[in-house]
């Protein structure tokens, strides 16, 4: 095999290979670029150790380019499980989570708990709560049967401090608060005049760091703002033995 064979050859694989590599890379260039918008700008993002991942998977990155490139031009061939397995590690650890992929959770938790738990008061009350205490009372109740112990800590944040889970309501309402932005974690309890009918919708992140937040969206596809709404002639309330469908 002439020269100029072997070397197209070894290029030509180190390229595929070098593919391996990307992905360590590409998290580890996004979390240090996350970390610098947090200390540089005044956005909203989820609580993270963005600096420390991001040096970590880029250090295991050119670790592996490293790896490749030796293992091709040196024909120490055995270093090839090097990039094999730093791919196979970064796919395992972004698959079990990122930042934003656990307050996703948080934000599900919330909004999960409220269709069973305002039935739940509808139920006792023939009504849905009325104002913010209310309804803390009634989903309180609806996390804790999914064992949650209250409402779950938002990690949301913007320029160090900690943005909690607020709620707002709207007396009176005929619709969804479908016009929501800013914040992250504001969670919008629409309620009717006669308190007989509900909306719900919450604002979220889509990314780990962003200048906005929008409204939550369902997993999908399609992906379309997600509303939890219901109205109490859907509930059948037994009342002295008689069923109201």
């Amino acid at each position: 095999m002439n020269r100029t064979v072997s070397i197209s050859l070894k290029v030509a694989l180190s390229a595929v290979l070098g593919l391996l590599s990307l992905p360590t890379l590409f998290f580890g260039a996004y979390f240090l670029w996350c970390w610098i918008r947090v200390h540089t700008s005044n956005v909203y993002y989820v609580r993270a150790a963005y600096g420390k991942v991001g040096i970590v998977f880029l250090a295991f990155g050119l670790l592996s380019v490293w790896a490749t490139l030796y293992a091709i031009w040196r024909r120490k061939f055995w270093l090839i499980v090097v990039p094999v397995l730093v791919c196979w590690t970064t796919a395992r650890i972004i698959s079990e989570g990122t930042p934003q992929g656990f307050q996703r959770l948080n934000d599900g938790m919330c909004m999960a708990a409220v269709d069973s738990s305002l039935r739940a008061w509808y139920e006792n009350h023939q009504r849905f709560p009325t104002d913010e205490q209310e309804f803390r009372e009634a989903v309180d109740k609806g996390l804790v049967s999914l064992y949650v112990a209250g409402w779950p800590e938002s990690r949301y944040a913007q320029s160090g401090n900690s943005l909690p889970y607020q709620i707002i309501v709207h007396t009176g309402a005929a619709s969804p608060e479908l016009d929501a932005s800013g914040r992250p974690g504001i969670i919008y309890y629409c309620i009717s005049s006669d308190l007989q009918e509900y909306w719900v919708t919450m604002t979220a992140l889509q990314r780990e760091v962003s200048t906005s937040a929008s409204l939550k969206q369902t997993i999908g596809p399609p992906q379309v703002a997600w509303i939890v709404h219901a109205r109490g002639r859907d509930y059948p309330i037994e009342k002295k033995g008689i069923r109201k469908d």
